[in-house]
């Protein structure tokens, strides 16, 4: 079963009464089924860390449906932001890497400093023998 799915489930069977508990109060007990899931995980009790899991999911999900955000679209676009933005960093490092390494050729008694700003400041080199 997908998260869409699970989600549709949980509003067939569960929309009306939660819209009627209202969005304070749905919160309020996804936020106790937290606690419990955290009370199990100090316990480490399998089965009952597992039964809070489902039960802190199924809240979620009815969270969700209350606020009409879907979850599994939501997270597939989370994923690709998240894989844009570490493909960015990836290009920035790889760029600054070889900039660093041309600005050495052209001035050889300084090294190149990137920060994490990503302007170059040319440091002197201090070598042992001065």
């Amino acid at each position: 079963m997908h998260i869409q799915e699970f989600q549709k489930m949980m509003q067939r069977l569960y929309f009306h009464r939660d819209s009627e508990r209202g969005l304070k109060g749905t919160f309020n007990w996804l936020m106790e089924e937290v606690e419990e899931l955290r009370e199990a995980l100090e316990k480490g009790d399998r089965k009952e860390v597992e039964r809070e899991f489902a039960d802190v999911i199924a809240w979620l999900s009815s969270l969700a449906n209350i606020v009409g955000v879907d979850l599994e679209r939501r997270h597939w676009q989370n994923i690709k932001t998240d894989a844009r933005s570490a493909e960015r960093r990836l290009v920035h490092a790889r760029f600054s890497s070889r900039a660093a390494s041309v600005l050495s050729l052209f001035f050889p008694k300084c090294m190149a400093f990137c920060p994490a700003g990503g302007q170059f400041r040319l440091i002197p080199k201090v070598s042992s023998g001065e």
